[in-house]
């Protein structure tokens, strides 16, 4: 794992972007017991570095992520403290909405959408370097990633309910 040499604009937007997602998450409401969270957020980090693996190293090799194409400290920053929140929020946010209004397909879509905006945001800050891949192809990646996240929430939940003593 490479040490970072200096903090340059991507390693600030990061920093920076990772403490906002971070506030929010503490700032909204919690619905969710601790060991649900916890799971999901080992769930997203695990999903997140599995991806990238998969994607980003060779034989594919598509995009690389931060400064250098070699695995660096950012890169365990990104996945613990800027992925697995953003996952975290959508299901404290799922279970916030009002379900009559936002069906799980809607609320995966408009998450999924608004993952791609920040990822096209996150270009301008050189966070990532596409070499075979295009910011196109994030779009329905992001809609598999929250339709899983919602199905192990949701799992989660039926795990939870029936390991409960009944009443």
């Amino acid at each position: 794992m490479i040490p970072p040499r200096i903090l340059d604009i991507n390693e600030w937007y990061i920093l920076i972007s990772a403490l906002v997602i971070l506030s929010v998450s503490v700032w909204i409401p919690r619905r969710l017991p601790v060991t649900h969270i916890i799971t999901v957020l080992m769930f997203n980090f695990f999903l997140a570095v599995t991806a990238d693996h998969i994607l980003a190293a060779p034989p594919y090799d598509l995009y690389d992520i931060m400064d250098v194409p070699q695995f660096e400290y950012w890169d365990v920053f990104i996945y613990l403290f800027n992925y697995p929140p953003a996952a975290y929020l959508f299901v404290q946010i799922y279970e916030t909405v009002d379900k009559r209004r936002f069906s799980p397909a809607k609320l995966i879509f408009l998450w999924a959408a608004g993952a791609w905006g920040l990822e096209w945001f996150s270009n301008l800050f050189n966070v990532y370097t596409y070499k075979g891949w295009s910011i196109w192809y994030s779009g329905p990646v992001y809609v598999a990633v929250f339709t899983v996240n919602y199905w192990f929430h949701r799992w989660l939940i039926q795990l939870r309910a029936s390991s409960e003593p009944e009443k």
